[in-house]
């Protein structure tokens, strides 16, 4: 119900706007009495230049092309209005009814002449002209190999009614012609020819008489056999017997249901009709709607066509719709396996034998599939092994590019080959190495500056600053092997202090700090630090500590000054706080929070120093919620970047994993990894980009076996494999739309 209500919107609009177009008051201009003959109410045709071969739906269509009724398997009724030659408005309508022995339709026109002088050749004005129409098409048929419309000859009788003033005359004109289908010489390709307007001068009461405008016209019209876009074009030559000649040509397309364009040109010699032509359509199952322009000459304003029409009641002929839709859908299906589409012609063959089981030629194309399909295979398995021999040479040769190329055009055709698989993973591993040694050798200067940095800082015993340059070049250079050697080292010279310890030695470092012997507070404010990165106060004084030893005595005597008034301070205030808090109960129990608070911590810390990053991680976690819950914060800055080292590491290890498994073939597995390990460091875009590769790799191979078992006639594995693809790469549109259309002619 809502689809109807759209169309007729739509309908309603489209009528409004070329109401408006049609109405339009133009200039007053003169025009010959036999243009009346030359009217055409069939808007496809008058889009196209007036051609004959616009194969209009409309049932009008017999006013342009006698024989243009043809092809209709149900009762039609159409009605079209005309406005032209700025001054003359007319309408007409037309009832088409098909039968077994031929299609018959009756219309009527009738035109008046407003602001326009519609003249005969000794200047008598014409008032208005009146039409009745009667017209029959025999349609030409094929029933070998299938059924199939191939043309049609078709009569059209018109009688006329001219009035001017004070007088009125009756006069008849007839059109014949006839079309056929030369698919044999070109697929898609039609020949028309009409003899149009055939009768005698028009002779009027008191004024001079005037021919009608006899013609002889031949056109050809080509449709694109292969196009989904309905492209067509036509020409048409026209002879009139007291005039000149003239031509026509015209285009249309058809980009989406249900809109068709037109255009065209023409010039009929008469110094009026000419000029581009245009117009717009919208073709519904039983409904149809148009418009068309057509410039005339200067001087003059152009046409506007409009025509609105309907299909109705049943099929009056059951096995002529039945033998026309085979035809349609066999053809169809033919067209595709000419161009080699095997999979979807045997799709198409397949459904015409579902309707149609004993459809011979049918069975005899799928015997051809068949045939054609295990030759293609065979073909493929020549072409699977020229490749892997021309990969395995370039291999050889080192020419990695087009090694990989030949390997990913062997996986394309068989997804599951083995031999493909490992050859493509030592060509990453190679192109892999090949990148590091570039990268390394491009950033040999900077590399060579850190090394210098890392290696002063770690002889110096700033063994953080040392780990952070070592984690620069290896930023840069992910193998390096002494940088990796050099913070395995650091490591262990960390592991070795505990955080006990490292409290110990602070305390150490306050005191040689209050003395004033500089040099040796920093040492060990820089053990504290190096033992417990979280220790911000160890930092601060070692900072302190190193401005000192370059400041001057007095600035050292200052300093030391403020020191002691900030450690007085210090003092007082922890005295203030003990008097403030005099319940021994309370104190008791916030020592016994610290000490357990303290052993937790040192645990998580051993499981880090041992390796044991996961249990590390979730002893912090742990840690961390116990913070919360007594209202001990000391160690969170701690705990939150032992934290993230122990992600990072995981994040590190599962993505070595995943390389091991991608080298070894297990991409699925390895993507797994992968993800794992963005999980854990969503900063590791070493991880990322593997992942990403890898995934697209694997999205080929699912998406290339759907394609194989679609093409073996398995619909429902070729399903699950595309599914499968867009699960490892969803922004693949092409997967999607293949998945879409296997599921519709699955009916799945």
């Amino acid at each position: 119900m809502k689809k109807k209500i759209k169309k007729y919107i739509v309908s309603f609009l489209f009528c409004l706007l070329s109401a408006v177009l049609c109405g339009t008051v133009y200039a007053v201009n003169k025009v010959p009495a036999s243009s009346i003959f030359k009217l055409n109410y069939d808007a496809a045709s008058q889009a196209m230049g007036g051609t004959l071969a616009s194969f209009s739906v409309n049932s009008l269509g017999f006013m342009s092309n006698p024989s243009a009724n043809f092809s209709v398997l149900s009762k039609r009724l159409d009605f079209s209005g005309i406005a032209s030659y700025g001054g003359l408005y007319g309408g007409a309508g037309a009832f088409m009814v098909p039968t077994g022995f031929g299609n018959f339709t009756a219309g009527a026109s009738y035109n008046r002449f407003d602001s326009v002088d519609m003249i005969t050749p000794d200047g008598k004005a014409l008032l208005s002209d009146m039409t009745v129409f009667l017209n029959y098409v025999l349609p030409f048929t094929t029933e070998i190999p299938v059924y199939a419309d191939k043309g049609g000859l078709g009569f059209t009788l018109k009688g006329h009614q001219l009035s001017a003033s004070n007088t009125s005359l009756i006069s008849f004109t007839a059109d014949v012609g006839a079309h056929y289908s030369l698919s044999r010489i070109l697929n898609g390709l039609w020949i028309f020819a009409a003899l149009k307007n055939l009768g005698s001068s028009v002779e009027m009461t008191g004024a001079e008489p005037f021919d009608v405008p006899s013609s002889l016209n031949f056109a050809l019209r080509y449709e694109m056999p292969f196009s989904d876009l309905g492209i067509a074009v036509t020409g048409d030559v026209i002879k009139f017997f007291s005039e000149g000649t003239g031509v026509a040509v015209g285009a249309e397309i058809s980009p989406v249901y249900p809109a068709t364009f037109k255009i065209g040109y023409r010039s009929l010699d008469d110094q009026i009709h000419e000029g581009f032509t245009a117009g717009f359509f919208l073709n519904f199952d039983a409904f149809n709607i148009g418009y068309a322009y057509s410039a005339l000459a200067e001087g003059y304003d152009a046409q506007h066509t409009v025509n609105l029409g309907f299909m109705f009641g049943g099929v009056t002929d059951q096995k002529k719709a039945f033998d026309y839709y085979l035809g349609f859908n066999f053809n169809k299906a033919k067209a595709a396996y000419n161009r080699g589409d095997y999979i979807n012609a045997r799709q198409e063959f397949e459904d015409i034998l579902a309707i149609y089981p004993e459809h011979v030629p049918s069975k005899e194309y799928l015997k051809k599939i068949a045939y054609d399909l295990d030759l293609y295979e065979r073909n493929l398995e020549i072409q699977i092994s020229k490749f892997l021999r021309r990969a395995d040479l370039e291999l050889h040769r080192n020419n990695l590019v087009k090694a990989r190329g030949y390997y990913y055009r062997v996986l394309s055709i068989d997804p599951e080959n083995e031999e493909a698989e490992s050859g493509l993973s030592e060509v990453n591993e190679r192109i892999s190495q090949a990148e590091i040694l570039t990268n390394r050798k491009k950033n040999e200067k900077q590399i060579l500056k850190l090394w210098a940095q890392a290696t002063s800082s770690y002889n110096d015993g700033h063994f953080v600053a040392s780990k952070d340059k070592f984690k620069e070049i290896l930023d840069i250079d992910p193998e390096n092997a002494g940088a990796l050697k050099y913070i395995s080292m650091i490591d262990g010279q960390i592991s070795k202090v505990t955080s006990m310890q490292a409290d110990h030695l602070f305390t150490q470092a306050m005191e040689f700090y209050n003395m004033a012997d500089y040099d040796r507070a920093a040492k060990f404010f820089n053990a504290v630090f190096t033992a417990d990165p979280s220790r911000a106060d160890a930092r601060e004084y070692y900072e302190l500590s190193r401005k000192a030893l370059n400041m001057s005595y007095t600035e050292i005597s200052a300093k030391n000054a403020q020191a002691q008034q900030a450690a007085q301070a210090k003092q007082k205030q922890t005295a203030s706080n003990k008097l403030a808090n005099k319940d021994d109960s309370v104190l008791s129990s916030n020592q016994k929070i610290r000490k357990e608070m303290e052993q937790y911590y040192n645990q998580a810390v051993d499981f880090f120093n041992q390796g044991k990053y996961e249990e590390s991680l979730k002893a912090f976690v742990s840690l961390r919620e116990k913070s919360m819950k007594n209202n001990f914060y000391d160690l969170n800055q701690s705990i939150r970047d032992y934290s993230d080292r122990a992600r990072e590491a995981i994040a590190n290890a599962l993505f070595k994993e995943g390389q091991a498994l991608a080298k070894n073939g297990k991409n699925e597995e390895a993507i797994a990894k992968f993800t794992e390990a963005l999980n854990y460091n969503p900063k590791l875009l070493s991880a990322a980009r593997e992942k990403e590769t890898v995934s697209a790799s694997v999205a080929q191979q699912y998406y290339d076996a759907g394609l194989k078992a679609y093409s073996s006639g398995n619909k429902k594995r070729a399903v699950e494999f595309m599914e499968r693809a867009l699960e490892f790469n969803p922004s693949r549109a092409d997967i999607t739309k293949t998945l879409e259309r296997i599921k519709f002619l699955g009916g799945l």
